[in-house]
């Protein structure tokens, strides 16, 4: 809702029950054991997270974002986005008494640059349309929010495209292009495991766009990502969905794993905001 007035309105009205009804959540020696990056001495390649709060209140957050994985997250200009995720975690953040937005970080190679951050202190939390998975927490020293926004797996083709897959066994013999990193390349990984495609048949890219180009140019056969990326790509490229998958991903905002603290409180504000069907359904119609 772009700052809409359900939107506003809505924080605003709610704004002193919240407050209220958390402040008891966390008392002076709990807030103390969390810093945020800055104040812990953390930093990625001189991208640090903003310094304490003057206020002793609340922290300022600095969040960090795959940068562009339309819907979820656009470019409008370095540092300067838009997008599902990023409103959904502003708006998040508005609904949490201690905390407050500082700045967005693009974080551009997935998925080095966005651990990076988020483990080295550039970035308190991350968004991207990431999937919720035990390995990335394991692999990554990272944690989870709870779920958000649930999506299938589409493979989509060139507009007008003879070739017409409506199934996995379909994409035989035919090369897959995906974002490295990504739940697709690893639905398309399961697939060669299985012998339904051929080890070569996966080639994987930097960026979404550049996998999706290779589509249109005809170098790839078929391309993966989530469904509502396909969707949104297709108003852009000259690219159609063939068919989805059923998935059940579902996605969460990302912290390092030392941050229970912050973790808890992006809970709260996500239940606060799914809990409300004007504020949630009004983000969602915007970007879908």
């Amino acid at each position: 809702m772009h700052g809409s007035p359900s939107r506003r309105e809505y924080l605003a009205v709610a704004g002193t029950a919240i407050v209220t009804g958390t402040a008891g959540c966390m008392d002076g020696s709990e807030a103390d054991q969390e810093m945020s990056p800055s104040e812990t001495g953390g930093d990625t390649s001189g991208a640090t997270s903003s310094k304490a709060s003057t206020d002793s209140e609340t922290t300022p957050l600095v969040t960090g974002a795959d940068a562009p994985f339309e819907p979820f997250v656009v470019n409008t200009e370095p540092d300067k986005l838009t997008g599902f995720d990023v409103e959904m975690l502003e708006t998040v953040i508005e609904t949490m008494p201690a905390h407050t937005h500082d700045r967005w970080l693009a974080l551009d190679e997935w998925p080095d640059d966005f651990i990076d951050a988020i483990n080295g202190g550039g970035a308190d939390v991350g968004v991207g349309a990431v999937t919720i998975l035990d390995q990335r927490e394991q692999e990554w020293g990272v944690r989870f929010t709870d779920s958000y926004f649930v999506i299938n797996q589409a493979f989509f083709v060139s507009a007008g495209s003879q070739y017409q897959p409506t199934a996995p066994p379909d994409l035989t013999a035919h090369t897959i292009g995906a974002k490295q990193g990504t739940t697709g390349a690893r639905e398309v990984t399961d697939l060669i495991k299985k012998g339904i495609l051929d080890p070569e048949a996966l080639e994987t890219f930097p960026h979404i766009e550049d996998a999706i180009q290779q589509v249109v140019d005809g170098s790839l056969d078929v391309g993966v990502i989530d469904h509502p990326v396909a969707q949104s790509y297709s108003d852009e490229f000259d690219i159609e969905i063939a068919f989805e998958i059923y998935t059940g991903e579902e996605y969460g905002f990302v912290v390092d794993e030392s941050r229970d603290t912050l973790l808890k409180a992006l809970n709260d504000g996500i239940a606060t905001v799914r809990s409300n069907d004007a504020l949630f359904g009004g983000l969602v119609s915007e970007w879908f």
